[in-house]
């Protein structure tokens, strides 16, 4: 048997979202968020789906180096906690300015919203980051209005 080739990379980029923002949206709600729970309204925004085409920056500014995009969808489903919660699952495209052109890594996990910082899984990916497996960390950095910029911190062990 041989022995392992596998690699840890660490790394940060930021998302830029931007939902129902027109005209610079880069996330669109497909689903609205369900009427009144149990006669408390709903305010978290449960049933709510949203699919978003973000850009994945390497500094907080948006007109930093773009390393790709995040593509992918979440789904608002905390009923009754405390704070908004959703599951998140995307895919980060990265670009050849990212050092990783062609690569792909798969996110999924429960976010949150309200912890200053959350972790989810990375389930895979392509390219560079064939079997990749690990953690993200994300922290909001900023949010106003349906705009939010998240810095994501990657953990990633990857290869055969």
């Amino acid at each position: 048997m041989a022995a392992s080739r596998q690699q840890y990379l660490g790394f940060s980029f930021y998302l830029h979202d931007n939902l129902d923002t027109r005209p610079s949206s880069s996330a669109m709600t497909v689903v609205p968020a369900v009427g009144s729970l149990n006669g408390n309204g709903n305010p978290h925004f449960f049933g709510a789906i949203a699919v978003f085409d973000d850009a994945m920056t390497e500094g907080p500014d948006t007109n930093s180096k773009l390393m790709g995009r995040g593509r992918g969808f979440y789904v608002f489903n905390a009923m009754n906690d405390n704070g908004a919660g959703l599951e998140f699952v995307w895919t980060a495209v990265f670009n050849d300015a990212s050092g990783f052109g062609g690569s792909t890594l798969s996110f999924k996990g429960y976010d949150k919203i309200d912890d200053a910082e959350r972790e989810i899984a990375i389930t895979g990916g392509t390219g560079k980051f064939r079997l990749a497996r690990g953690w993200a960390t994300i922290k909001t950095s900023a949010a106003n209005g349906g705009a939010a910029k998240l810095y994501i911190t990657c953990s990633v062990y990857y290869g055969a």
